[in-house]
């Protein structure tokens, strides 16, 4: 049996070998599991087609997956107010119950002001909208 090593675990080569080879692995069970991180993760439509290419009759359910693939667009293309307006579309509790996540949004607003060369509003924003949450949790 492997040592523990404080909060990891360090195996030999040989036995993590050992390890991966008594493990069985359901094909039905790992395709499973991929559509569960497409599709909970915001890539709908890599799941779609993992589904149709693998021949899958797993069901995509509910709108979900769409929703979260259109928050993670509205992000990455900086668009941080259409991503939080369809946060609330998607669970309208989401961000009173955590503020991290409100955080982080307003952080990348930030971000995204200095990107576009808003520095003046950037500082503002920041003020406005960073500072006070920064004094509420120093987590922050």
């Amino acid at each position: 049996m492997p040592q523990a090593n404080s909060h990891t675990e360090s195996f030999s080569l040989e036995a993590w070998e050992d390890l991966l080879a008594s493990v069985s692995l359901d094909k039905v069970d790992l395709n499973g599991l991929v559509m569960d991180y497409l599709s909970s993760t915001g890539f709908a439509n890599a799941a779609q087609c993992f589904r149709e290419e693998a021949g899958l009759e797993y069901e995509i359910r509910g709108d979900s997956p769409k929703q979260r693939e259109e928050i993670r667009n509205a992000i990455q293309n900086g668009d941080i107010q259409q991503a939080i307006s369809l946060l609330n579309d998607l669970n309208p509790e989401i961000l009173d119950k955590d503020p991290a996540l409100v955080f982080d949004l307003k952080r990348q607003q930030f971000i995204e002001f200095v990107r576009e060369g808003k520095v003046e509003h950037a500082l503002l924003f920041a003020e406005q909208e960073l500072a006070p949450r920064i004094t509420e949790n120093v987590k922050f």
